[in-house]
């Protein structure tokens, strides 16, 4: 009988927490969660296309930065929600639209959630090329990784990163501060 009770108690804490994360709101989840879709939210997101389609002529890598533009103008004004928003619609848009991705992944660092922010990083990586800026950020996600984890591997990663910034452009004051 009391295993019973412990099963229950188990299974019904389960459930909770799977009922809490399907309630929260996708919207703001790197890439939506990369949760299913219901039939509803797929029809929104075929409006929403069709609606970027016809205003850009089809253009969606141009949709997709615009829309990633208002996304980094929300982020610094510390919209955080609408900005993630304004980024998950750039990566609905166009999935290889890296300014989308390290917009994600900077959201996801100031969260606390390294883990996220630096798959983000690392995929937005091929795709914003040369940035300087998305250099330091990134090397920065991974020194602050790598020291709240011990991790020597990510440290080393995050210096080496910080070096290179600092031969290309000594005065970069984003590196400088980090």
């Amino acid at each position: 009988m009391r295993m019973r009770r412990i099963i229950l108690v188990l299974l019904f804490m389960v459930c909770s927490t799977f009922s809490v994360a399907f309630t929260q709101d996708i919207n703001l989840l790197p890439k939506y969660g990369l949760f299913p879709k219901s039939e509803a939210q797929k029809k929104a997101d075929a409006q929403f296309l069709a609606t970027i389609d016809d205003h850009y002529k089809g253009n969606r890598k141009k949709a997709a930065d615009d829309v990633s533009v208002r996304g980094w103008q929300l982020l610094r004004q510390g919209d955080i929600s609408n900005a993630m928003r304004r980024f998950n619609q750039a990566w609905l848009i166009d999935s290889s639209n890296g300014t989308a991705l390290w917009g994600m992944a900077v959201i996801q660092a100031g969260s606390g959630k390294l883990e996220n922010a630096l798959m983000l990083f690392s995929e937005a990586e091929a795709l914003v090329g040369d940035d300087i800026d998305f250099s330091a950020d990134y090397a920065k996600a991974l020194g602050i990784a790598g020291v709240q984890t011990r991790n020597n591997a990510l440290l080393d990663d995050a210096f080496t990163r910080f070096e290179r910034i600092h031969e290309r452009a000594p005065q970069h004051t984003l590196n400088l501060q980090n």
